[in-house]
């Protein structure tokens, strides 16, 4: 099963109500509200060892290092294919 908003906020509040009901998240790192990072963090403060796929459209090596908890970084533009395979390597690295 697959949950998508476009809210972080939101996002969050589904998590929160029910934490072990996921297996991934997958976020893009620019977002209003919380940033994909913030998220991360809060998501991250209820179930440490969740896997995440940070997306991004912009070169993050400068933020990198300040980022924990980040299973893989996937770079916009992506294909489903790629996406597909990223996912499959971190729940593949997760179990």
């Amino acid at each position: 099963c697959v949950d998508t908003m476009t809210s972080s906020r939101e996002a969050f509040e589904c998590f929160e109500r029910n934490p072990d009901r996921y297996d991934l998240l997958i976020t893009d790192y620019t977002m209003p509200e919380l940033t994909g990072n913030q998220l991360v963090e809060k998501i991250h403060a209820l179930r440490p060892q969740l896997p995440v796929i940070m997306c991004s459209g912009v070169e993050l090596s400068s933020v990198i290092s300040k980022m924990t908890g980040i299973s893989k970084i996937l770079m916009k533009p992506f294909d489903m294919e790629e996406l597909i395979k990223t996912v499959r390597e971190v729940l593949g690295k997760s179990r």
